[in-house]
């Protein structure tokens, strides 16, 4: 390549306006380089920085500084000690940081000594009559006896109250009583007025009448009472209700046309008597069933009449002192979220 052809092609390109903006761009990237080939020889040896991580996973800066003999060499940048946590002791006291606090929380229930174990039998009276026709009326009765704990201290006075609720019994002369009960009497330490839910079966007590023992039906399921039945009056009343709805149907006036296959069409005027007379048949009618599903229902119960002695047999560990006011109340909530 002859220095003439480059000199020409240079001065042919000069001429044209793209042929000048190329030879300014190769001019100005020459100039780039070689600046930028002194601006480092006149810098010397560079500098770097990388970071270093301890087996704490703490940060230390180093610097990695190059040297023209290519050996690099590390130094140790001082970092800021972190700040101090909140269990470390301050400068210049000898506290030491409080241990952590650790909850255990026990699912044994614990039983106090004031206590009668399962298939403890209370003693009890009825104070009201109870209907077998009408269980919602509450059984309710006096504790005769005090119940005593095997270290001999006081779980149930005598006095008092018992409260339950009765249930249809297969015997026929037995109300039979719902598992639970709730037992009223005032708390010694205070004076105030507990209760104490607890599970029980009622059972029925048969004192000899001569007062030597006790009969072989004392302590069996269920609390013995009188057989009784309807007075028959509600007979006389079933009959005039079904008397006066015939009657009624009698009123009305009816027709009956018979057509030439056989069959038979019955119709009503369908004036104010006949109307008269369907409303007061239909009434009477309704009133007869009423009546007959009350005898159906009356027609024998039992009836144990206040004054009759009766046990009610404990079906679980029994603690006074978890006694406490409202305790019913609190029994039920539970009952609730369960």
């Amino acid at each position: 390549m002859s220095t003439g052809w480059l000199q020409k092609t240079f001065v042919d390109s000069w001429k044209t306006k793209d042929g000048r903006i190329i030879w300014l761009i190769v001019l100005i990237t020459i100039v780039a380089v070689f600046y930028g080939a002194y601006f480092k020889l006149k810098k010397g040896p560079t500098l770097a920085k990388q970071e270093d991580k301890t087996d704490k996973g703490q940060e230390i800066a180093t610097t990695v500084q190059t040297l023209d003999t290519g050996i690099p060499v590390l130094e140790a940048q001082p970092q800021a000690p972190p700040p101090p946590r909140r269990e470390e002791v301050e400068v210049g006291t000898s506290r030491t940081p409080e241990p952590p606090i650790f909850l255990f929380i026990s699912s044994k229930p614990t039983i106090s000594s004031r206590s009668v174990s399962y298939g403890t039998p209370i003693e009890c009276i009825l104070i009201n009559t109870v209907d077998s026709s009408k269980l919602t009326t509450p059984i309710i009765g006096i504790v005769l006896r005090d119940v005593w704990s095997d270290s001999q201290e006081l779980v149930i006075p005598a006095g008092a109250l018992i409260h339950g609720f009765g249930q249809n019994d297969r015997v026929r002369d037995r109300i039979g009583g719902q598992n639970n009960w709730i037992l009223v009497f005032k708390r010694e330490e205070d004076g105030k007025e507990v209760e104490l839910p607890f599970t029980g079966i009622l059972l029925d007590a048969a004192p000899d009448p001569d007062g030597n023992g006790w009969q072989i039906t004392d302590a069996s399921a269920g609390m013995r009472g009188d057989v009784k039945g309807y007075d028959g009056s509600a007979d006389a009343q079933l009959f005039f209700s079904t008397f006066l709805s015939a009657a009624a149907q009698g009123f009305r006036s009816q027709q009956t046309i018979f057509s030439g296959g056989g069959a038979t069409t019955v119709s009503s005027s369908g004036g104010l008597k006949d109307a008269l007379a369907s409303a007061v048949a239909a009434s009477m009618q309704q009133e007869a069933q009423k009546i007959a599903a009350r005898i159906q229902s009356e027609a024998v119960f039992v009836r144990v009449a206040g004054g009759k002695p009766f046990y009610v047999y404990i079906t679980q560990p029994l603690d006074a002192s978890q006694a406490a006011v409202g305790a019913s109340l609190r029994s039920k909530l539970q009952g609730g979220q369960q």
